[in-house]
């Protein structure tokens, strides 16, 4: 299974690690993660003004870069990073105006109405992995370890 990857600043960064490991593990389970090309940082900032837009287009650009790979879906680690961009879908989805304004403001891509699925990693091996998978994959068990 192929599926979009957003990494996020943090994880390029000072969690390099959980990247590594988390793109390994989807590896081990048979997912390749293509991270998006050309993705943004979008500054993890959630404005609590009603018409501050600006701060959705680049969450907003990371779901088109999503769009353009042709994937319906994008996994993210960082918790934060899923915040901003299901909160950007989700505007994008049900906010006729704001989608128009956005749009019209991003005058390089066409026209995105919400049309991928924004997954944090935990999510998208629940639901698309599955518990059971995972738990077949294990290795070295480490039930009974005393910490």
């Amino acid at each position: 299974m192929k599926v979009s990857y957003y990494p996020g600043c943090t994880l390029k960064t000072k969690a390099k690690n959980l990247e590594d490991a988390a793109v390994a593990s989807m590896a081990a389970l048979g997912v390749d993660f293509e991270e998006l090309t050309r993705w943004n940082c979008c500054g993890a900032v959630h404005s609590l003004a009603d018409d501050d837009l600006i701060h959705q287009v680049a969450p907003v650009r990371d779901l088109f870069r999503a769009m353009e790979q042709c994937s319906d879906k994008v996994v993210t680690l960082c918790s934060m990073c899923y915040n901003k961009r299901a909160r950007a879908n989700l505007l994008m989805r049900q906010d006729e105006v704001k989608r128009k304004t956005i749009n019209d403001f991003m005058t390089e891509e066409p026209d995105y109405h919400g049309e991928v699925e924004v997954l944090h990693f935990l999510n998208f091996l629940r639901d698309q992995v599955g518990w059971d998978t995972v738990r077949n994959a294990v290795k070295v068990p480490l039930g009974g370890l005393k910490i």
